[in-house]
Parts: C-alpha cells; structure tokens; sequence
C-alpha cells in the first residue's frame, strides 16, 4: 500500500488526518524568534535545518508519496529535501494557490512533480492537474432559517473594490446580503473589515443563506472554497470565474457568472430552485478522491 505523507498543511489539519498522514515541518518556537527564522528563509542562509522538526529527515523517510504544500518558505523546504537524496519516492509540489503568488515552478527541481488546482496555470506552465477538494463531515443536515440572500466570506485579497461594487449591484436589486471581509496586506481601501471567523461560524453563515459569492484573485481560474462548499451543501452560487463553464458540475441553473450573464437576469436565477448535482460528480471533489489522483498519476 502507498503510504504518503502531506507536509504543510495550515487548515483543516484534523480533518486531512483521517485520510492521509500529516507532519508538522517547523519546529515550535518563542514568537521573538519568528522574526530571525524568516530572516533565515528569506536570504536562503545555510543550516536552515535549525528550524526544522527533529529528526525531519526519518520523519518522512518510510513514506511513498511526499506531497509538499506550494509556499515561498516550503521552496526551500522542497530544496532540503532533495538534500536527502531519497530515492524511489513519489514528490510532489502541490499548488493550491495561483502560481504567480507563490513561485515559477522552474525554482522547484525535476525531482518533484509539479501539480495544481487551477486549470490555466497547469496550461502555461505544464503542470498536472488535481481538483480543488472538501471533507465531507463538514456537511449538516440541520436546517436552518436563511438569512441572506447572498453572502461573501473572506480575504480582502484585493477583491475588495470589485465586492464593493457587487454590493451596489445587490442593493439596487432589493437582493438582502451578507459580506465578510478580513483585512490582509493587500488591503488598502478605507473599509470596515470584520475579524477571522473560525470555520464552523463560516459554516453556519452558508447554511443561513441562499446563494454564495465565490470572487477569485486576479489571475486565478482554480475553484475556490466557496465553490467547494457550495456543491456539498446545494447552494447556488454567483462567481467571477469564468473557466467555472469547464467544470463537469457546472449547470447554469445553479451558477451565475459575472461577466458571462446578465445583472437582469440574477433575480430570475435566484428565484429558481437548485439542481441538485449527481453524486458520482460530487465523490470528483472529495480528499479521497484528490489523494487517487496522484496515485493514479
């Protein structure tokens, strides 16, 4: 039996243990050393391996499959671990963030097979695909009473001013809606931004509305969260990313596309009633079935 390893994982990490084994890669540290850590990572300073786990090596030694999430600080990480010279392993450098928030996948060696979640880059870049995935124990069948017609929840991530718009839009609409946006560094605009929600007060917000607002980064074509959490619990979705028509559970009845239909037609659309996805569908997006892929691969 293959037996893999997922390095880097910074959400869902209980989630992801029940189906694949999960390592931590830093060592835990006083916050006062953050700072000398980062320093270390970010001019690429020798015996970078002080900050890693112990024993970081035999760690993963046993394991068949290393999947290594796509971050600027796991470039490196990517690099220690062709420093071990293992041989007979399955490597892959898994982005699940747009290629050009991360790095040029020419940084990563051949020794690592190069994956993502977004179509597009995978085009550009010649990397492999593997689908945006969802736990499904997240799913509840407790109704409750809906709030919103439409809600939004997420990053600024430089979508603010185009949300901003989209909420002009819903007002003139008589549309009622929920939005919201944490700050991050790209935030600029003056905004009442609202705090980190945790995940089952996001859960509870999408099973209180209607239809999800699913607005994707520049440059980003991959399916998003939203997009995931709209599937697993039936909910209509209104999205920005056009590629979205590609995917084998796109029906227009269930999505709207800003940019591809028309503002007149979003009350028609919202009036309608869902069209509920077929389940073999459905399995295409779940863990298990992204972790078969590489194996299949």
């Amino acid at each position: 039996m293959n037996k893999i390893i997922y390095l880097g994982v910074t959400q869902f990490v209980k989630e992801h243990k029940d189906f694949v084994d999960v390592n931590q890669i830093y060592r835990d540290i006083p916050g006062f050393l953050r700072p000398v850590r980062k320093f270390f990572f970010d001019f690429d300073l020798p015996f970078k391996q002080i900050w890693l786990i112990k024993d970081f090596k035999n760690s993963i030694a046993d394991y068949d499959t290393i999947i290594l999430s796509a971050t600027l600080y796991n470039i490196k990480i990517s690099k220690i671990i062709d420093s071990y010279k293992f041989k007979n392993k399955q490597l892959i450098f898994w982005y699940w963030n747009p290629v050009d928030k991360i790095c040029s996948p020419s940084k990563i060696s051949a020794s690592w097979e190069k994956w993502s979640f977004d179509k597009k880059d995978c085009e550009k870049y010649n990397l492999k695909y593997n689908n945006t995935y969802y736990f499904e124990k997240f799913i509840s069948n407790i109704a409750q009473e809906t709030k919103y017609q439409v809600s939004f929840i997420g990053q600024d991530k430089g979508r603010l001013k185009l949300l901003l718009a989209i909420e002009k839009e819903l007002k003139n609409l008589g549309i009622t809606f929920y939005f919201h946006v944490v700050q991050d560094r790209t935030s600029v605009l003056d905004y009442a931004y609202k705090s980190r929600l945790n995940y089952h007060e996001i859960l509870n917000i999408i099973q209180a509305s209607d239809v999800l607002l699913d607005i994707v980064q520049n440059g980003q074509s991959g399916l998003t969260l939203r997009v995931m959490e709209s599937l697993f619990f039936s909910k209509k979705i209104i999205s920005n990313n056009t590629e979205i028509i590609r995917y084998d559970f796109y029906n227009p009845s269930n999505i709207f596309i800003i940019g591809k239909d028309s503002l007149e037609e979003l009350l028609a659309f919202m009036e309608t009633d869902y069209v509920p996805i077929n389940k073999d569908i459905l399995k295409n997006y779940t863990v298990e079935n992204w972790l078969n892929n590489f194996a299949k691969n």
